[in-house]
């Protein structure tokens, strides 16, 4: 039997092939579809109850294969929810109640046994049930590669404190031992130029850009990201220049929450970690790392707020010069969860060294490092870094304390 003949059995029977194999067949009229239509695209559609257009594209139709028509992204029969950068499909609607009751849970986006099992995506790690909440007095901290999504088909409330912000250090460019957010340091943020001789770091830019670092030779501060299209966390600041200089502080991790009703009255925290100053080996003078970007929080329902959803920048860390006697750099600061619009400062300068940036907050850009030192200047300081990202869908305002504003 020729291919054509094969395919026009297969058409018959709902299905499709390519004459030029690959497992898909391209209609040309809606002849070709046997009982179908034939889309603009040049797949074969057949009628579907499960579809909110009412078609679903058939089994051999590339990698639509078996999706609706529309572009919801989902497979007939499935159940999806999502109409912003986060859809999320699943073979049947999730149920139960998920309650985070006291202490503290931490969930490596990795690998949990926690993150369901979702059709259309393995980009991040999904919390998915009827009712979703966070009980006053327990945290829950979302740590690894993979963002951090919660879905709920009835409600999530935030009583207690979700947490993928970033701790001091270890997250920039040269990697550490600090607490990285879930899903920071995505892969399209801008390195910026690094310092040079004993310059600080500068700060990690995303919502907004980071600060620049201190001394001849500082770090300038990349782009900041202009166009969301997938869920990522926060831009880590810079290393400081020399050798064992202070490391860059991470990102903030990205989350985002999604059901007909949101509440919170705790906290939501995807604020970037601080800069890390060096301390100094045999009279060295080191640049202090840059503090990480604000990360990503979305939030799409109806939204009632009293609590604090903060994606903050931190501060850049001091620049460390001469061996002890003063000499060292400090680190720089987190942000604070129960002031998020004040900006979180830079670590002091040694003797030889400038200090570091302020990160952003509320609506203060990162601050570059300090200029000055109390005695002749060796090394600079890394800069703060840049606020992150809090989109709401549909838009809206948001009560409580908010910071960076809303987009």
């Amino acid at each position: 039997m020729g291919i054509r003949a094969v395919c026009a059995v297969l058409a018959s029977m709902g299905f499709a092939c390519s004459p030029y194999g690959g497992g898909a067949f391209m209609c040309s009229s809606d002849d070709s579809c046997s009982g179908g239509t034939c889309e603009a695209n040049g797949f074969c559609a057949f009628p579907s109850t499960t579809c909110a257009s009412g078609f679903q594209y058939g089994a051999l139709s590339g990698t639509l294969s078996n999706q609706c028509v529309g572009g919801d992204g989902g497979i007939a029969g499935e159940v999806c929810y999502g109409t912003d950068i986060v859809k999320v499909c699943f073979l049947e609607a999730p149920s139960g109640a998920q309650t985070f009751s006291t202490n503290t849970t931490s969930i490596t986006t990795d690998s949990s046994n926690m993150c369901a099992s979702v059709a259309n995506s393995t980009a991040w790690c999904v919390i998915a049930a009827d009712t979703i909440g966070i009980n006053s007095g327990a945290t829950v901290r979302g740590r690894g590669n993979k963002p951090l999504v919660l879905v709920a088909t009835t409600s999530i409330t935030i009583d207690g404190t979700l947490d993928v912000s970033s701790g001091t250090g270890g997250g920039g460019g040269g990697g550490g031992g600090g607490q990285t957010g879930a899903g920071a340091n995505g892969a399209s943020c801008d390195a910026g130029t690094a310092p040079t001789g004993t310059g600080g770091g500068a700060g990690g830019s995303f919502g907004t850009v980071g600060g620049a670092g201190g001394f001849t030779g500082a770090g300038v501060a990349g782009s900041p990201v202009t166009t969301i299209t997938d869920l990522v966390g926060g831009c880590p600041g810079q290393n400081g220049a020399g050798s064992n200089a202070g490391q860059g502080g991470a990102g903030g991790g990205a989350t985002y929450l999604l059901a007909p009703t949101i509440t919170v009255s705790g906290a939501i925290n995807a604020s970037g970690g601080a800069g890390q100053a060096a301390f100094s080996f045999g009279g060295n003078s080191l640049g202090g790392g840059g503090g990480g970007a604000g990360g990503y929080i979305g939030l799409e329902g109806t939204i009632t707020s009293t609590g604090t959803i903060m994606a903050d920048g931190a501060g850049g860390a001091g620049g460390t010069s001469g061996g002890g006697g003063g000499g060292d750099g400090r680190n720089g600061n987190t942000p604070s969860t129960t002031a998020p619009s004040t900006p979180a400062a830079g670590g002091a300068g040694g003797s030889g060294g400038t200090a570091g940036g302020a990160g952003a907050a509320g609506s203060t850009d990162a601050v570059a490092a300090g200029s000055t030192c109390t005695s002749t200047c060796a090394s600079g300081g890394g800069g703060g870094g840049g606020a992150g990202i809090i989109h709401v869908v549909p838009a809206s305002s948001l009560g409580g304390m908010v910071s960076p504003p809303p987009s």
